[in-house]
């Protein structure tokens, strides 16, 4: 046993076993929970910027996080079902590479977070820098999934259960980034994220195969820059660092 975290409900605790690592807990109806690479810290540390400051604390919250996601599914559906199997991969990692774009210090706000892949991932890396994240969501059983894993991981993430395009800058306060992964075609991202835009925020968005398209699209419509990224996890997707154009 190499380390231990507690909670109000469960006792969490991190062992290794041969080339896995494991989350186990000390009751006795606790379900499965996902095996991570022996190597998950160094893939971490590797993925995210050196300043962020992940460590094997890091390692337990997310494997208490991904403990939830696994008995929330089974009743609220939260995210593809096929993902579950390798969700070290498909939603921790793809979710972390933005921290290779933006600090671990700044202000983060997530559009239609859904099970809070990226900004509750990225609020979990970030535990022990000066960052935070805003989560915003539409969902009820997924604004309660979300609350669910903050306490349970210790992590605290402002969380906005409001549509995205409902939602004003007032209400947020200053943001530096806002992301979003799988939740609208980029016209409607920058359209949702323009009040923050306007304020300085730049956006990091997680895009699939069809993003040049996508920017095609948008530049119809709204005038901005944009750097393009390859996905170090996803094959053909693309992280785009997007900012709108000054107006004259």
């Amino acid at each position: 046993m190499n380390g231990s975290a507690h909670n109000t409900e469960t006792r969490v605790v991190w062992m290794t076993f041969g080339n896995a690592v494991f989350l186990g807990c000390a009751r006795s109806d606790a379900i499965p929970v996902h095996a991570f690479p022996d190597q998950a810290l160094e893939q971490l540390r590797e993925t995210v910027q050196p300043s962020v400051a992940v460590d094997a604390e890091t390692i337990v919250r997310l494997q208490a996080y991904l403990r939830l996601l696994d008995a929330w599914q089974k009743a609220k559906n939260l995210v593809s079902a096929g993902t579950l199997q390798d969700a070290w991969e498909r939603h921790i990692l793809d979710s972390a590479q933005l921290l290779r774009y933006g600090p671990a210090n700044a202000v983060w706000l997530d559009l239609g977070s859904g099970a809070g892949f990226p900004g509750m991932v990225l609020a979990i890396l970030m535990a022990k820098n000066a960052g935070s994240v805003q989560l915003v969501e539409a969902n009820g059983r997924k604004t309660a999934f979300l609350r669910a894993v903050s306490r349970e991981t210790g992590i605290p993430v402002r969380i906005h259960h409001a549509r995205a395009e409902d939602l004003s800058a007032q209400e947020t306060g200053p943001i530096g980034i806002v992301t979003a992964r799988a939740f609208a075609p980029l016209t409607k991202l920058i359209a949702y994220a323009a009040p923050w835009f306007a304020k300085g925020a730049y956006g990091l968005f997680l895009k699939g195969e069809g993003v040049d398209n996508e920017i095609e699209d948008a530049a119809k419509s709204h005038r901005f820059q944009y750097d393009q990224f390859r996905n170090a996890v996803t094959p053909g997707g693309s992280v785009l660092k997007l900012r709108l154009d000054k107006q004259p």
